[in-house]
């Protein structure tokens, strides 16, 4: 004779919700659950929520499910990566879901080598390389930290984030947005971002020919 469940396990998608709404008959079920009071689980593959905010969004499906109650895959890996080797790192891509379960078992989640290819290299793809710096000392070295020089952006209080645009070798720079495309603007690059500009009376000068003349002048040694 099977003896009755002590606990529960059931997946959320397609079985509890499918796309954000209520399955007929999943209320009744949870709620059954916790009348004879038997634990549960529901697991989900959804890495990109916390349990917290799947709780949150099985709320308002109708569904009342403690985010205790909640299994993620995203957990699943954190505590795998915490059992092989703790207190370890990881890179890390994706998004709330896996980096707090990750930083809950103490793993370190490191960011963009300013040496690696990904950060050097212009990706021509929906990619943004996100490197952390300690002070302005430390963004500007990161920032001329390449053998490029086109083009920059920083953002802040106008005085500091001025200061910090004339340390960066680029040929141009934004400033709180501002917009440096214009015919009167000088535009080009330093290091391997290009010689000469194009616009602006720079870029007129690219198409004149320098002609340097001599003469003696007499009485001029004397």
């Amino acid at each position: 004779m099977r003896s009755t469940p002590k606990c529960w396990l059931t997946d959320m998608d397609g079985v509890l919700v499918r796309e954000e709404h209520a399955l007929p008959g999943a209320a009744e079920f949870l709620e059954r659950l916790v009348e004879r009071e038997r634990p549960f689980l529901v697991l989900t593959n959804n890495s990109i929520f916390t349990p917290r905010d799947l709780s949150a969004r099985l709320k308002r499906s109708g569904l009342t499910v403690p985010e205790e109650s909640i299994w993620t895959s995203a957990l699943a890996t954190a505590t795998f990566l915490n059992d092989q080797l703790p207190g370890g790192s990881a890179y890390v891509i994706g998004e709330a879901g896996l980096t707090t379960p990750l930083h809950e078992v103490g793993y370190t989640l490191t960011d963009v080598d300013p040496d690696s290819e990904i950060a050097q290299e212009e990706v021509f793809g929906p990619v943004l390389v996100v490197i952390a710096y300690e002070d302005d000392d430390d963004a500007v070295r990161i920032a001329n930290n390449s053998i490029y020089g086109l083009s920059g952006a920083v953002f802040g209080g106008q005085v500091r984030a001025l200061a910090v645009a004339r340390r960066i070798r680029t040929g141009t720079f934004s400033i709180n947005g501002g917009n440096y495309f214009s015919p009167d603007s000088p535009f080009g690059g330093f290091k391997q971002s290009g010689i000469g500009r194009e616009m602006g009376s720079a870029g007129l000068e690219e198409f004149l020919e320098s002609k340097t003349f001599a003469e003696v002048v007499s009485g001029a040694g004397s």
